[in-house]
């Protein structure tokens, strides 16, 4: 997959008998995904989709997607992952805001600056951000909140992160 995409939504299903799809949407505004549109949808072809309509659901949002009128052609399209261009993303107006896919892969630092290993992954369960990190003599990967005080110094520019203490972290670092 092409580094300069992220992944703003997934299709999970037809919903009802007019083309509608279900999908689970990762961005802030769920809405900004009609904005966003035409998205690269990534399944057992590539090609391009875009959403005409959105709206709140039980377990999602159901979308009706431009060219799509019946279940069969929502049933055709299958399931997949959505995809943006990075530089269509908007800018992010607050200092300590950040896309999460721009946190992974950074170098992950101990306090006095030492390179201790990598962040995995951003994950979000409903509580706040998580950052996994594949710390250096570690077999598995560790997680910590991403929050000022477990990560005081973000630098995406420079390509790291800046854990604080153990208290904070858990992390004997």
């Amino acid at each position: 997959m092409d580094q300069d995409l992220v992944c703003v939504a997934s299709l999970q299903r037809p919903h009802g008998v007019h083309g509608e799809v279900l999908m689970k949407i990762f961005t802030e505004d769920p809405h900004a995904i009609v904005a966003l549109s035409p998205l690269m949808f990534v399944s057992q072809t590539e090609n391009s989709i875009s959403v005409e309509k959105l709206r709140p659901a039980k377990e999602g949002f159901v979308a009706q997607l431009k060219g799509i009128g019946s279940r069969t052609e929502a049933e055709n399209i299958g399931k997949g992952l959505l995809f943006v261009p990075r530089d269509r993303l908007p800018q992010l107006q607050e200092e300590d805001s950040f896309y999460h896919v721009d946190l992974e892969d950074l170098e992950v630092r101990a306090i006095d600056g030492a390179k201790i290993g990598q962040v995995v992954r951003v994950l979000n369960f409903g509580a706040g951000d998580l950052l996994e990190l594949a710390i250096e003599g570690k077999k598995q990967t560790v997680v910590i909140p991403f929050t000022q005080d477990a990560v005081p110094v973000v630098d995406v520019t420079d390509g790291y992160i800046q854990i604080g203490s153990r208290e904070m972290t858990g992390l004997d670092r």
